[in-house]
């Protein structure tokens, strides 16, 4: 049911919904310059050599905007992040995701657990 308003939603903006494998995606561990390094869970920052560091997150959904179901575009991914200045850390943005704001920026994994300490 949520698929079908989902799909009718997007139709009516004038888009259409794509669906994902997450399993061959693999987009958490997946980065523009080609390299799949898997990370656990808690990991919550995705980290490369090229030098895109970006909220695992917010990663994953950049990727996701280039996938037709199955793995990414990362040619496309990467044209798009030579453009933006608000993803990964693209040249000009000194790093810095510019749509999070720097309080919620990588937020320590203890933070977020019950009862822990911060």
């Amino acid at each position: 049911m949520f698929e079908t308003l989902l799909r009718r939603e997007a139709a009516n903006a004038g888009g259409a919904v794509v669906l994902i494998n997450p399993y061959r995606a693999r987009l958490s561990q997946a980065c523009v310059c080609g390299a799949m390094v898997k990370k656990p869970l808690r990991q919550r920052v995705h980290t490369c050599v090229c030098g895109v560091a970006e909220q695992r997150d917010v990663w994953s959904a950049f990727l996701a905007r280039h996938s037709s179901g199955q793995a990414p575009d990362l040619v496309a991914a990467s044209q798009e992040l030579r453009r933006r200045h608000d993803v990964g850390g693209a040249p000009g943005s000194g790093g810095r995701n510019l749509r999070v704001p720097a309080a919620r920026r990588l937020v320590p994994a203890a933070a977020g657990r019950a009862g822990g300490a911060v």
